[in-house]
């Protein structure tokens, strides 16, 4: 579960920061975009790992 913790925790860090990045250079729209697919994707892989217990391998955009 520590494991499922720290996944979520560098997913929406790393999401955060691309949506502010995105602010400060005037485009709210695309940081909402970005802000809106986080809170799915974190959401969609805790609910994943729940029912099968275990944590699936991130893409390669979650890793930044």
């Amino acid at each position: 579960m520590e494991e499922l913790y720290k996944q979520l925790y560098h997913l929406l860090f790393n999401r955060i920061t691309d949506a502010l990045e995105a602010m400060e250079k005037g485009d709210a729209a695309q940081g909402k975009s970005i802000l809106m697919q986080a809170q799915q994707d974190a959401e969609n892989l805790y609910i994943f790992s729940q029912e099968h217990s275990v944590i699936p391998f991130p893409r390669s955009k979650e890793i930044q």
